[in-house]
């Protein structure tokens, strides 16, 4: 929304304060359209935005009787997590962009000498992850690993065609490679520091 407003020459403080101040209920609605002509679904806006109202309740608690309990526990945050991953590759398709590889919920690991610490990468390492993993990527030839993402890194079928064929069976974390221990390693559990170094 930022470029968007700037290139329609619209001043600094305006931005600003369009960007601060707009409810996101709002934003998730009209701005899409505007920023790249797509509609985030419906159905999506209302799981995030009930998602969103939840967290308010606990963070800002209103509620003098026991129902919040009962919602968190009948809450069902993969719901949130793939309502958020359909509004985010929307709006990339929109923008006749590739979705970046940590939308699937994965990220690198391994920076400044400690083998846990996240980082994010781009497409083009993620595509030599993949291989170092056992899929068939054509990551070091430039022209095929451009048409391996434009066919599966573009659009929510794509992105689907991705979970289902590559996140779902991958390991939980890319081997460490003997020629370069130190490099970054792919990882579905990023944050599990135990689980980094176990592996």
């Amino acid at each position: 929304m930022r470029v968007y407003l700037g290139e329609n020459e619209v001043a600094e403080e305006k931005i600003f304060q369009k960007l601060r101040y707009t409810p996101l209920l709002k934003k998730m609605k009209k701005w899409p359209s505007k920023i790249c002509g797509v509609t985030i679904e419906a159905k999506d806006i209302e799981i995030i935005s009930a998602f969103l109202d939840l967290r308010n309740e606990v963070t800002h608690r209103k509620r003098k009787d026991h129902s919040l309990y009962k919602e968190l526990d009948e809450a069902t945050p993969a719901n949130f997590v793939e309502a958020l991953q359909d509004a985010f590759v929307a709006v990339y398709c929109g923008l006749d962009d590739s979705f970046p590889y940590w939308i699937l919920g994965w990220n690198f690991v391994g920076m400044n000498g400690d083998e846990t610490h996240p980082c994010l990468s781009n497409n083009q390492q993620f595509k030599h992850a993949l291989t170092h993993m056992g899929f068939k990527i054509p990551a070091w030839e430039y022209h095929a690993a451009k048409a391996w993402e434009e066919k599966n890194m573009k659009g929510l079928s794509a992105f689907r065609r991705l979970k289902n064929e590559y996140y779902d069976i991958a390991p939980v974390i890319e081997p460490k490679n003997p020629r370069f221990p130190m490099a970054p390693r792919l990882c579905k559990r990023w944050w599990d520091r135990d689980l980094i170094r176990s592996n």
